[in-house]
């Protein structure tokens, strides 16, 4: 008898020293919650990051570090690792200083193509008392409109006064707009080689007739696109350009 008592008296100090460990671990703030993360590949996220995902069990967010942004976009030296889907331009982003020189067609790359052989409708430069920042060029209905040069779509969306608008990063460092599409062939972080189609002409936008609407930057800043293209001839004026303060604008 005396023997079954201790052994129940044991088994009741064990229980209730179980019991309390458990709900002093369950009920410990500082416990890491668990995280789990996914890649969101919606138009506006960057892919080299993560984010916590819905489950509810996680309670805080994280990120997993990005890579390098120079090998995982175009230009990294020039843009570091901005890299925004929703803009064609950010105000936040810095203005290009100095003198640089850039190597349009660098070997190993598809070289230059002509997005779209069409007579020019407007020039760039001022406008109705307005900065038109880009050459418009006739096409027709749905023509194909093709990159310039290899890069990475940045945006690809409807756009404002744009309509449907491409902007695409190039390895070179230039920036490419193509705007008033009446279709979009192609998605943000898609890789495009010169002479890929990227969608078809249109109207779409602050547009009265079918017309491309074709933007060339540097950092943000729009250059005459006749610095680079002879349009008369559709072809690469030269496979070098050097941009200074005079450049812009």
């Amino acid at each position: 008898m005396k023997t079954f008592l201790l052994r129940q008296a044991f088994l009741l100090a064990f229980s209730t020293l179980f019991l309390s460990n458990c709900k002093a671990l369950f009920n410990n703030p500082s416990r890491e919650p668990y995280l789990v993360f996914s890649f969101d590949d919606t138009p506006s996220s960057n892919p080299a990051v993560a984010t916590a995902s819905s489950n509810p069990v996680a309670t805080t967010a994280s990120t997993v570090p990005a890579v390098a942004a120079s090998s995982v976009y175009p230009a990294g030296e020039f843009y570091g690792n901005r890299w925004n889907t929703q803009y064609v331009r950010l105000n936040s982003d810095p203005r290009p200083t100095g003198v640089v020189t850039l190597d349009l067609a660098p070997r190993g790359s598809t070289g230059f193509a002509m997005p779209v052989c069409g007579n020019v409708l407007s020039e760039f430069g001022m406008r109705n008392g307005r900065m038109h920042e880009g050459i418009d060029l006739r096409l027709t209905r749905e023509q194909p409109v093709y990159s310039a040069f290899d890069g990475m779509v940045r945006v690809a969306r409807d756009h404002g006064s744009y309509g449907n608008v491409v902007a695409i990063r190039h390895d070179n460092g230039l920036e490419t707009v193509y705007s008033h599409l009446n279709s979009i062939a192609v998605r943000v972080n898609q890789r495009v080689t010169a002479g890929e189609r990227i969608g078809g002409g249109g109207r779409t936008g602050n547009a009265t007739t079918d017309h491309l609407h074709l933007e060339i930057r540097f950092m943000g800043e729009p250059l005459n696109p006749r610095l680079i293209i002879d349009f008369e001839n559709c072809i690469l004026k030269s496979e070098i350009i050097t941009l200074d303060e005079n450049s812009y604008r």
